[in-house]
């Protein structure tokens, strides 16, 4: 099994009018999806044992709608390292363009923590010579049939440590298209915790095409 899961995948769109045809593999609109209806990391409780843990992407200027790029990166927690689905685990925080560069959260501390870090990054060329997509958009009468290529590079890592209570932890994603770069650091030592693993992408940590 491999350590880091990377994949491209390519997507065209066609709008006639309002409607959208699409050929391809429909990864953008489903990760757009997929992004609102994922379980949720239950957080520590009053009176547990907690540590925090700040998760970030470098800034970028612009966005999709300017820049024909969109990223999206999404931090989750598990109890084992096969990502398995239960009670309590999934995602702790997802990030990108116009979600935000910086989020904090709060972990359960003293046992093993395992993250599954996924990220994906989109990006739309019109085939109609216009700029980018706003203007495509926006230009385009409602007759006039458009065409926008999208390609979709991802990657995904997992990784784990044992957070200690009280303790504050900060997370940097980075890393060209399709290639996960994550550091993972105690905030008050910069140092990466002792017992930080990586753990092969397998079991359910995989993200299906």
């Amino acid at each position: 099994m491999p350590i880091i899961q990377s994949d491209i995948i390519f997507n065209r769109l066609v709008f006639e009018g309002c409607w959208v045809r699409r050929s391809g593999i429909g990864l953008l609109v489903g990760s757009i999806l997929l992004a609102g209806c994922a379980s949720v990391y239950q957080q520590p409780g009053a009176g547990e044992k907690s540590a925090q843990m700040a998760v970030h992407i470098p800034p970028e200027a612009g966005n999709w709608l300017s820049k024909n790029k969109s990223r999206m990166v999404e931090v989750s927690g598990f109890a084992d390292a096969q990502c398995t689905p239960g009670a309590g685990n999934g995602r702790v925080v997802i990030l990108g363009n116009m979600l935000g560069i910086r989020k904090n959260a709060m972990v359960a501390a003293g046992r093993r923590l395992y993250l599954q870090i996924s990220r994906l990054e989109t990006t739309h060329k019109t085939l109609n010579g216009a700029q980018n997509a706003l203007n495509a958009v926006l230009k385009v009468p409602g007759k006039t049939i458009l065409e926008i290529e999208v390609t979709t590079e991802r990657c995904v890592r997992v990784m784990s440590f044992e957070p200690e209570p009280g303790k504050s932890y900060e997370m940097l994603v980075d890393g060209e298209p399709g290639d996960c770069v994550v550091s993972l650091a105690d905030a008050s030592t910069h140092q990466a915790p002792p017992d930080l693993q990586e753990h092969e992408v397998g079991g359910a940590c995989e993200i299906a095409p």
